[in-house]
């Protein structure tokens, strides 16, 4: 008399490799999902560049406006230096620090929207890097 099916042995081997398998998709995917997160964190940081130089270019407010960009926080803030306790500041939450110094601040003068510090700075997330820089006329390169 012949049996059909399939022997506990080769069930424990295909449950084994589909294990495997899974584990390396995990795995891999755990990699991209962190690149996509570095990636619109960067974005975060260009666009709220932009929009405080196009602050300071339509004079909003009649004074500068700048961006402090620190370990894994991003402020934007109105003036020509930053006050913690100011109520127009908006704080928004990153995965990102920048690498050469822990805390850096971008001011934009009204009217013209050009900076006094024309600075280039590498963004990280401990994995990946992206380098951003601001000319003296304020655009910003990245």
């Amino acid at each position: 008399m012949s049996e059909k099916g399939f022997t506990l042995v080769e069930l424990l081997i295909v449950l084994a490799l589909t294990s495997l398998v899974s584990g390396l998709s995990l795995v891999l995917s755990f990699g991209t999902h962190r690149g996509t997160v570095f990636w619109d964190d960067v974005e975060l940081v260009t666009n709220q560049l932009y929009q405080a130089r196009a602050a300071a270019i339509q004079n909003k407010d009649g004074q500068a406006h700048g961006v402090k960009i620190g370990t894994k926080q991003l402020i934007t803030f109105t003036g020509t230096d930053y006050q913690s306790n100011s109520a127009s500041n908006i704080s928004f939450s990153t995965d990102l620090s920048p690498v050469e110094r822990p805390d850096l601040m971008i001011i934009f003068q009204p009217v013209s929207g050009a900076t006094n510090t024309p600075t280039t700075f590498t963004l990280s997330n401990g994995l990946n890097r992206s380098q951003i820089t601001i000319n003296e006329e304020g655009t910003i390169i990245y």
